[in-house]
């Protein structure tokens, strides 16, 4: 019985918790170090003031990756991502998920339909 119930919670671990790490495995510390370049545009805290700037707090860093590594290789057309190129080809994958790790770890904005619902 013990040994089934050991055995059982090694497979629960190995199925559920090592991929997760394996998957994030930014440093919140370093991104927070490596986002001064992203400030100007995107804001202190993550919320950028232009309204063609997106936010990048809360943001869910499996997205966040994707999109840098979309910059990166030139597969993402929106019309300001010709700004983001140079800088997306400075990051490597381990920049790319330690900035996304600290934008998660960041209060997201208030979505459109939640100022909507305070203003009511």
């Amino acid at each position: 019985m013990k040994a089934s119930y050991w055995l059982g919670c090694v497979v629960m671990f190995s199925t559920t918790v090592l991929p997760a790490i394996a998957q994030n495995p930014g440093d919140a510390a370093l991104g927070r170090e490596k986002a001064v370049v992203c400030l100007s545009c995107h804001g202190a805290a993550g919320m950028s003031a232009g309204p063609n700037i997106p936010h990048l707090a809360g943001q869910r860093s499996e997205y966040f990756v994707s999109s840098l590594k979309a910059y990166k290789s030139r597969n993402r057309s929106d019309p300001l991502a010709v700004l983001m190129y140079p800088f997306a080809d400075k990051l490597s994958e381990k920049d790319m998920w330690d900035l996304a790790v600290f934008y998660e770890s960041l209060p997201a904005a208030p979505s459109s339909r939640d100022s909507a619902e305070e203003k009511q």
